[in-house]
Formats: C-alpha cells, sequence, structure tokens
C-alpha cells in the first residue's frame, strides 16, 4: 500500500483522471482501426474468466461514447470527499496527540479486564485518542464544523466556501446510498430541479481546486493548533510531519528509542530532539517530528529503509508544516506584515516589497508563508 497524506491522495485522483482519459482516447482510436472482422474479439482474449463478461471491442465501444466518464468521475468523486473524511480524523488526532486537554469532559469506561491489556499509560492514551476520533467518522459536514469548532476553537466557516464543500458532501451521499438520485431535501435546499445528479467534468476539477485550497487551510489551522504556545523563535520555523507505522517488529523497535543518534554530515541529534509527541497502542504508532529539515528527512529516511527490510510498515506520512526556510530577522518579518496591508493582497505585492527592503523575492515568499502560520502573533504586534 502507497504511503498517502491528502495531498498524495489528491494528486493520485488527479493522475487517475487525466490518464484514463488519455486511456479512453488511446482505446476509442485502436478500436476505429481495426479492421471490421477483427472488431469481435475480446479486448482480453483469454485473460479472464468469460464469467466476468469482458466487454469485446464494440461494447467497449458503445460504453465509452455513453458512460465511462460519467462512471469514472462518480467513482472519482467519492473516493475525493472519502479522503476529505480520513483528512478531518487525521488532523483531530494530530491534535489531541499535542495537546491531550482537548480530551477533557470525555468519560471513560474501563473494564479491570481491558485495562490490563495496555502495558503502560502510552498505549491507553492512543486507544482513548483512537475511540474520541471515530466520532468523526461518518459525520455530516455541519457536525464536523461543529467539533472542531467546540473541540480545537477551529473556525471552518473561515474557509472560502464551505458550503461548497457541504454540497460535496451531500452529493456524495446521493451518489453512494441512492446511485445519484436526489432527495426533495436536497432538491429544495440547492434549488436542484432533476430527479438524479451526476459529476461533470466542470464540477470535478473545481472540486480539485477547491479542496487543495481547503486542504492548505486546514493544514495551517492544524498547525497553529499544535503550536499555539510557541513564540516566534527558531523551533517556529522547523519542519513537522505526522507519521503513522504500523506491523512494528522487534527488530524496528530500536528506532523508536529517545535515545536513537540520527547523523547528518557529522551533527548527531538524537530522537528526543526532533520528536514533538507520540502515542503507542502496541498496534500502530503515531509520532509527530518537528525541528530541522536535513534530521527530520533523516529519520523518515531510516523507517523507509526498515519498512523495505519489512521490518515495519509506514502506513501514512502527513506534512503539518513545510519549514520555514526565511532567513529574515523577526523585526524584517514585521516590517513585511505591515507593508502587506489589508488583504486581499494585489498582485505583485512580493516584488513590491522585496525592492522597498532590499531582500530577494524568494525570501519575501518564505516570510509570507511563516507570517501566515503565526498571523495571530503578528496581529498582536508582539
Amino acid at each position: 500500500m502507497a504511503v498517502t497524506g491528502f495531498s498524495a491522495e489528491l494528486f493520485s485522483l488527479k493522475q487517475l483522471y487525466f490518464i484514463s482519459l488519455k486511456g479512453q482516447q488511446l482505446l476509442s482510436e485502436h478500436i476505429k482501426s481495426l479492421p471490421e472482422s477483427g472488431r469481435e474479439n475480446d479486448i482480453f482474449p483469454g485473460k479472464y474468466s468469460p464469467r466476468m463478461n469482458v466487454p469485446h471491442y464494440l461494447d467497449a465501444k458503445s460504453f465509452i461514447r455513453s458512460q465511462y466518464g460519467s462512471y469514472l468521475r462518480e467513482t472519482i468523486f467519492v473516493r475525493l470527499v472519502s479522503a476529505l473524511e480520513v483528512l478531518f480524523v487525521d488532523s483531530a488526532v494530530t491534535i489531541f496527540l499535542s495537546d491531550k486537554s482537548a480530551l477533557r469532559g470525555r468519560k471513560i469506561e474501563l473494564s479491570s479486564d481491558l485495562l490490563s491489556t495496555y502495558s503502560d499509560l502510552d498505549q491507553l492514551w492512543a486507544k482513548i485518542i483512537k475511540d474520541e476520533s471515530r466520532n468523526l467518522n461518518g459525520r455530516r459536514f455541519s457536525d464536523i464544523i461543529d467539533y472542531y469548532d467546540k473541540k480545537f476553537e477551529i473556525n471552518i466557516k473561515k474557509f472560502e466556501s464551505p458550503d461548497v464543500i457541504e454540497e460535496m458532501f451531500e452529493r456524495r451521499h446521493l451518489l453512494v446510498h441512492a446511485l445519484g438520485h436526489t432527495d426533495e431535501i436536497y432538491r429544495m435546499k440547492h434549488r436542484y430541479p432533476h430527479v438524479t445528479i451526476g459529476v461533470d467534468e466542470e464540477y470535478l476539477l473545481k472540486c480539485f481546486d477547491l479542496l487543495e485550497n481547503f486542504h492548505e487551510f486546514l493544514r495551517r489551522s492544524v498547525y497553529k493548533r499544535v503550536n499555539k504556545n510557541n513564540s516566534l523563535d527558531e523551533s517556529s520555523r522547523h519542519y513537522q510531519v505526522r507519521l503513522r507505522i504500523g506491523k512494528i517488529t522487534s527488530e524496528a523497535r530500536s528506532l523508536f528509542e529517545p535515545t536513537l543518534e540520527i547523523e547528518v554530515k557529522k551533527i548527531r541529534r538524537r530522537l528526543a530532539d526532533i520528536l514533538k509527541n507520540k502515542s503507542d497502542s502496541g498496534n500502530e504508532l503515531s509520532m509527530v517530528l518537528s525541528g530541522e529539515r536535513s534530521f527530520v528527512g533523516k529519520y523518515i529516511e531510516l523507517i523507509k529503509k526498515a519498512e523495505f527490510e519489512n521490518k515495519l510498515r509506514l502506513m501514512s506520512r502527513d506534512v503539518i508544516s513545510r519549514g520555514h526556510r526565511t532567513k529574515l530577522s523577526n523585526e524584517t518579518l514585521h516590517e513585511i506584515y505591515k507593508l502587506l496591508g489589508p488583504r486581499p493582497w494585489k498582485t505583485g505585492i512580493s516584488d513590491e516589497i522585496a525592492k522597498k527592503i532590499g531582500v530577494s523575492k524568494t525570501q519575501v515568499g518564505y516570510a509570507i508563508s511563516l507570517i501566515l502560520d503565526y498571523e495571530e502573533y503578528f496581529q498582536d504586534g508582539t
């Protein structure tokens, strides 16, 4: 199974769509190029059981012309919204890992028999976090908005188009549970006059773009929540990533010892130096790494090597912060913030600021990225 985060999943779904369109075009051209006598053959002669009803060329030509596009787009759309649901669950787990006070008020009932199965408190916390995050599975988008607001003080409604995402959840529900047949509630709410609904290309491409923007919005919100007590010091520029690791063999357990040494250019750091927090259920380990990109990257290389050797399985890798590479001082960052002014920022603002303060456009771009992650800090003027 490929290691995926939401960005990787979104990229793969885009690839699937455009590669499939090209495959559709090539197959159609291939069918047209065949002599009449050759068009009665199976597309995959002898490869599959006859019970699979493998299409003949003429059947394929008819399907490509009438149904292929709609089936492809609907299938991709359903998976896209499912990936968004997983993103909400994973983001919640990331926050819980960094701040267990977010679980305050949750009632926990454990029998003494079950309690005895946990070897340490870490495993108990892992179960609590996993059980809590399950509350987000299968929820309506409005429920997820309320949950994030109450638990994490993250206002998803601040995103540019939350109503469009809500409609995506509802459309996915209709496609999965009613094969696209609309009900009266959907038709009235969205002023949609038709009995059935699908996914056309314009809508799917709009969803791709919208969710790419939303992922960045949510990533930034989670980053602020995870690092809410941080000041704008060197640690605020760290690369941060969350790993989920399973099927850990006894040989691989040493990779998770706090004293493990990571060497980059003859400089050594311990795992404890880049480990922000972790949760280990015994079967699955979640960890948030935070530090210099070179050391975090080197540690991930060790994990990948162990996976190649079948000592563990890297289930997912989700970036919380790509690391802020600006070399500018805090004073210069404050100056850039003032020059940016209120949003929306005009086109070419980076060039204008770079010329005014005498630094490169690249460094101004890095600075703006950091400012967006620490906007409240700059708004306070501290």
